[in-house]
């Protein structure tokens, strides 16, 4: 099936996955610089999440060791400076995070977009209020999307029959597919008619101890460059609509089923 003339992969149904391989997805939206967010605690735009995502903590200017516990983070944050804060769920699976020039919605969990926006818009309606940024100058939404055998009873089936063989390359080859051990790609495509950018990330990768070797599909759909507030929640609507079909091309039909869809209106 052709693609819309303003959608850059083919039209597809919409689905959930049941064994869905998301590992996490990342909303972002920058703006021009707000000294208020850095010059004084967001204590008013905690209050506004707050009941969702009860933990706080401070985002340092320079990045610090790994290990360094929380308090002596903490102080020597206070000392070099803060460039933004976290607010974190009480299972740590999803954060926001504001800076002087960006706002972040990550999460770990993610089930359906209708769910994802349920915390998104109250923080960009804090954000809109409180802020009151002029315009957005990036908009960007990520999906990161490990697919492991192991997980859907698909072990010892070749990734040829499992992704199509447009993005494959030499995995496409049987001699190549049987003896690659690493094997990574990136794409950056314009979309048409003003509809922003898309970033790929895909190839083999580790995820976690799996001894067997996961294809990872991570797409990054932005616009760089002036937009209205107003306009934010439509594009990334698109986005995500986008970012569905887009994961629905990049497989065949057998991986579609072993994932288990629902569909959904």
């Amino acid at each position: 099936m052709a693609a819309e003339d303003d959608e850059f992969f083919p039209s597809s149904p919409r689905v959930i996955y049941e064994k869905h391989p998301l590992t996490q997805v990342v909303c972002q939206l920058r703006f021009p610089p707000i000294l208020r967010i850095q010059a004084e605690p967001p204590s008013e735009f905690q209050e506004r999440v707050r009941a969702d995502f009860p933990f706080m903590d401070r985002m340092a200017t320079a990045a610090l060791p790994e290990g360094v516990p929380q308090e002596i983070a903490q102080l020597i944050s206070a000392q070099i400076g803060i460039r933004g804060y976290n607010f974190h769920t009480e299972d740590r699976q999803a954060t926001i995070s504001i800076s002087h020039e960006s706002i972040s919605v990550l999460t770990k969990n993610y089930t359906r977009w209708e769910q994802f926006r349920r915390m998104l818009d109250p923080a960009l309606s804090a954000l809109l209020e409180l802020y009151r940024p002029n315009f957005f100058t990036r908009i960007g939404l990520r999906y990161s999307n490990a697919i492991q055998r192991s997980r859907i009873g698909l072990q010892g089936h070749k990734w040829s029959t499992l992704l199509r063989s447009e993005i494959l390359g030499e995995l496409a080859l049987p001699r190549f597919e049987d003896n690659l051990t690493e094997a990574t790609r990136t794409i950056r495509i314009k979309i048409p008619h003003g509809g922003g950018a898309l970033f790929i990330q895909h190839g083999l990768g580790v995820v976690g101890n799996d001894p067997d070797a996961s294809y990872l599909i991570d797409m990054d759909f932005y616009k760089d460059e002036k937009t209205g507030v107003e306009n934010a929640g439509a594009i990334l609507d698109r986005f995500n609509r986008q970012a569905g079909r887009g994961f629905r091309w990049f497989i065949t039909d057998r991986l579609h089923l072993s994932l288990e869809p629902t569909s959904l209106v």
